[in-house]
């Protein structure tokens, strides 16, 4: 994905996020560089000026506070245990992995967030054990 795909993106989630939040919602994002290219976070920052929405700060190299980290881990570990071999294999096997992810599993991965935000700042940002 570039920065113009991600800013597109953005664009139009934000009337989205006004609907559904209302003003001043707060936005998380991770450091991804095109994250932080000068084209999304002049966007970023014009919004929040206008009261739009907050930005939230987001420690670099944290995927320990990102359920959806946890997620593609899932995948991965999946997709590590089949024997795929051609690309049609891979994708079946992707599917099937995401199939797996349910609400549940969803929920368990965000109900260990108060624990892992816990680690971090006694880490003091350092390294956690997830």
């Amino acid at each position: 994905m570039t920065k113009q795909t991600y800013h597109q993106i953005f664009d139009s989630s934000v009337p989205g996020g006004l609907r559904l939040l209302g003003e001043g919602f707060v936005y998380q994002e991770d450091n991804d560089p095109k994250h932080s290219s000068h084209l999304c976070r002049g966007y970023l920052e014009r919004k929040e000026k206008l009261g739009v929405l907050k930005r939230m700060v987001w420690p670099p190299q944290s995927p320990d506070l990102n359920p959806i980290e946890q997620v593609w881990d899932f995948v991965k570990s999946r997709l590590e245990e089949s024997n795929r071999v051609t690309v049609r294999t891979i994708w079946m096997e992707l599917e099937k992995a995401w199939k797996m992810i349910t609400p549940e599993l969803i929920q368990r991965y965000i109900s260990t967030m108060a624990d892992r935000c816990r680690a971090v700042i006694q880490a003091k940002g350092g390294h956690t054990r997830y």
